[in-house]
C-alpha cells in the first residue's frame, strides 16, 4: 500500500522544479509549479474551433476537457505550449500539418496509458520557437518512433545541402537510430526499435562531443567538426530536408521534450529518473 501511494505522488513531481533552467519543456504533463499557462492548443476538425487544455489537478493533460471540446470529432494540436517560462511555443499554423491528439472514435491518442501526439509520417510538424545556438545542449525527448525510417527531431536551417544540421533518431530501415552534425556529417548509430523509449543527448560546443543515452543506459559517443545550423529552431516531428519549407518522414507518438542550452550531464540521472516513474519506460 505504502508502495503504491509512493510511486503516485513521486510521479507528479515537477521536474523543473528540481531541475531549473530548460531552455524550452514541451509536455503533457505539468513540468513546473510556477507555470500557470495551458498545455496545449487544440483545434477540432469539423469546425475548425480552437481550445487551449490544460491540466488537471494531478498535474497531468486534462482530458476531460479535451474530449468536452472535440467531442465525436478529432483533435489536433496547433500549439505545444513552453512550460519553461521563456515562451518558446512549438506551433504549427497549417492545419494538414498538425500532429492528432484526439480521435472522435476511439478518444485521446494514449501512448502506455499516457496521452500522447501522434503525427502522420507525412507533413505532420511542430516548428519551437527556440533556436539553436553555438551553447551546450542537453536533451530529453519520450517518443515512439512508429515506422521503419523515421526523422523525429532536428534543426530546420538555410544551410541547403551542406547537412548543417543535427537531428536526433534517423530511423533507418536497418533499424539503427542516427545522430547527424556537421559537414562532413558525424553519424552515431544506436539500436532502436518502434517502441515508447526516453532519448537523451548532451552536445558540447568546445570540441563539438556527443553523448548519448537511450532508456537511461549511456550508448555510443561521437565528436565532429560540427557546423552550427542558421535557421530559426527546433523541429519536433521532422527535420530539415535542405531548405525551409519541406519535411521529412517523422511518423511516431511524442509526449515530452525538454531542452537546455547548457552541459546538465551531472542530472542526466535524476531526470531520466523523474521522467521514467512518470512514464513507465523501462
Amino acid at each position: 500500500i505504502e508502495e503504491n501511494i509512493g510511486d503516485y505522488f513521486t510521479q507528479n513531481t515537477p521536474l523543473l522544479d528540481t531541475y531549473t533552467g530548460a531552455a524550452a519543456a514541451y509536455s503533457l504533463r505539468k513540468l513546473r509549479t510556477a507555470y500557470t499557462g495551458d498545455a496545449i492548443r487544440v483545434r477540432r476538425s469539423n469546425d475548425n474551433a480552437e481550445a487551449d487544455i490544460g491540466f488537471n489537478v494531478f498535474g497531468e493533460l486534462s482530458t476531460v476537457e479535451l474530449a468536452a471540446h472535440c467531442g465525436s470529432n478529432d483533435g489536433f494540436v496547433k500549439t505545444w505550449y513552453d512550460q519553461s517560462g521563456n515562451a518558446n511555443d512549438a506551433t504549427q499554423t497549417t492545419s494538414a500539418n498538425q500532429p492528432k491528439i484526439y480521435d472522435g472514435t476511439t478518444g485521446v491518442v494514449t501512448e502506455n496509458g499516457k496521452p500522447a501526439f501522434e503525427f502522420d509520417g507525412s507533413n505532420d510538424v511542430l516548428l519551437s520557437g527556440l533556436g539553436w545556438t553555438t551553447t551546450n545542449k542537453t536533451i530529453h525527448i519520450v517518443a515512439k518512433p512508429t515506422a521503419t525510417n523515421n526523422y523525429l527531431f532536428g534543426i530546420l536551417n538555410d544551410s541547403g545541402g551542406s547537412r548543417a544540421r543535427f537531428y536526433l533518431f534517423d530511423q533507418a530501415a536497418t533499424n539503427q537510430g542516427r545522430f547527424i552534425i556537421g559537414n562532413p556529417a558525424v553519424t552515431n548509430q544506436i539500436a532502436t526499435t518502434q517502441t515508447q523509449q526516453l532519448y537523451y543527448m548532451d552536445y558540447a560546443s568546445s570540441n563539438h562531443a556527443f553523448d548519448f543515452a537511450v532508456n537511461g543506459n549511456a550508448v555510443n559517443s561521437a565528436t565532429g567538426n560540427a557546423i552550427n545550423p542558421s535557421g530559426v529552431g527546433y523541429m519536433i516531428g521532422g527535420i530539415n530536408n535542405g531548405n525551409d519549407t519541406a519535411f521529412d518522414t517523422g511518423a511516431g507518438l511524442f509526449q515530452e521534450v525538454i531542452i537546455y542550452d547548457s552541459d546538465e550531464s551531472s542530472n542526466r540521472t535524476g531526470i531520466e529518473s523523474n521522467i521514467n516513474t512518470f512514464y513507465s519506460i523501462y
